[in-house]
């Protein structure tokens, strides 16, 4: 699975973080949110300005005027800057989908909803998505399965195909196993793969996805046996 959207660090997104100037933390605190927010100020800049591929982690460091071992300090590589980036519309994101889970809304037509909502969310972050897997492709310490965001989707779809289930929607399966093939095959290297290099649309996966996983699960007549 591919999905970079809650990496290394722990510290809440800017938007959301607490300024420690206005709790009375201490000055060093205060010192490393700027910092915090001055590096990715400028790399959303650099970003517009020279586009995600021609960025360094040297060129972010010169641009917002700290050494590189005060950026190195705060962010090990700059797929971890790229991550922290994404964490405000990611945990947005995902907060959104958690409530609009309803047990008394038919569990596959949510399903079919989750899959277009996952996919654009990918398709508008497709670069940036990119950029943080390729720089976390040969950490072998890095388990992507294991980060928070990417099991509260899991825990989702686990959920949603377990009421569909009991709602008769589906056979019996095995939840679990079917919520981690569902998100394997909506992962942003696969997307990127089909979409960028086979040329197929946005539309064609979503349905593609939709007819594997939603349509494909559903019973189609009533079990005799």
């Amino acid at each position: 699975m591919e999905f970079p959207w809650n990496c290394r660090s722990s510290e809440p997104p800017p938007e959301q973080e607490d300024n420690p100037s206005n709790t009375g933390s201490s000055r060093r605190e205060q010192r490393d949110y700027e910092y915090r927010q001055l590096i990715l100020s400028t790399t959303r800049e650099l970003i517009k300005t020279h586009g995600i591929d021609s960025i360094s982690m040297y060129q972010i460091a010169q641009a917002a005027g700290v050494g590189q071992g005060t950026l190195y300090r705060r962010y090990t590589n700059i797929g971890e800057i790229y991550a922290d980036l994404l964490k405000t519309t990611s945990t947005a994101f995902f907060d959104d989908l958690e409530s609009r889970f309803n047990r008394e809304q038919s569990a596959c037509v949510q399903l079919n909803d989750i899959v277009v909502q996952i996919i654009n969310f990918m398709d508008e972050r497709a670069d940036l998505l990119s950029m943080i897997n390729s720089t976390f492709a040969n950490d072998k310490s890095f388990k992507i399965h294991k980060r928070p965001l990417i099991q509260r989707l899991l825990n989702l779809l686990d959920s949603l195909l377990s009421l569909a289930v009991e709602q008769g929607e589906i056979k019996d399966i095995d939840s679990k196993l079917a919520a981690n093939c569902m998100l394997s095959a909506i992962s942003p290297g696969h997307y990127k793969y089909q979409c960028k290099e086979l040329g197929y649309s946005k539309e064609q996966f979503i349905a593609i996805i939709q007819r594997i996983f939603v349509q494909g699960l559903q019973s189609k007549k009533p079990d005799l046996t």
